[in-house]
Formats: structure tokens, sequence, C-alpha cells
């Protein structure tokens, strides 16, 4: 019988490999590849944001929390409101 990858890491078995380091690092690989492509629709407010846009927007983001003190190794908690559809 083969065993599969979830019931390898269930048992503690080897896991498998990461496609990055951490989740920055897998979006700035993302953002590598994709770009101007889109990313982000929201029909509600007629907004389209490609995965560079995105990037821009998450650096203003992480510049202001820093401008209000945050800093590295700070924990930050995020809500979210949850769409109606």
């Amino acid at each position: 019988m083969e065993v599969t990858t979830s019931e390898r890491s269930a048992s503690g078995g080897e896991a498998p490999k990461l496609p990055a380091e951490n989740l920055v690092k897998a979006f700035y690989g993302v953002v590598d590849r994709l770009g101007d492509d889109l990313a982000i629709r929201d029909e509600a407010r007629e907004k389209e944001l490609s995965w560079n846009e995105l990037r821009d927007l998450m650096h203003r983001i992480a510049g202001g929390l820093a401008k209000l003190g945050v800093k590295k190794g700070d924990t930050v908690a995020i809500m979210l409101g949850v769409h109606p559809d």
C-alpha cells in the first residue's frame, strides 16, 4: 500500500519540501512570476489590482505600521470583514 504525504506527515515522517521559506518569500515569488497579471478583483467596488500593485499596497501598509511603532517580531492582528456572497 502506498503511503500518502499527509499520512507520512501525520505520523512524524518526512514533510514535503515547501516552495518558499516563509509566506513573504512565497508572495514575492508569485509577484516575480505574475507581475502585471490580475491578483484581486473587487466587483462591488469596481476595483482590480495586479500582483505588482498588491505588493506596492503591502509595502505602504507595512510602512504605516512601522510609523505606528510596529517592529519586526511584534504581533499584529488583522480583522477582515466577511463578504456577503
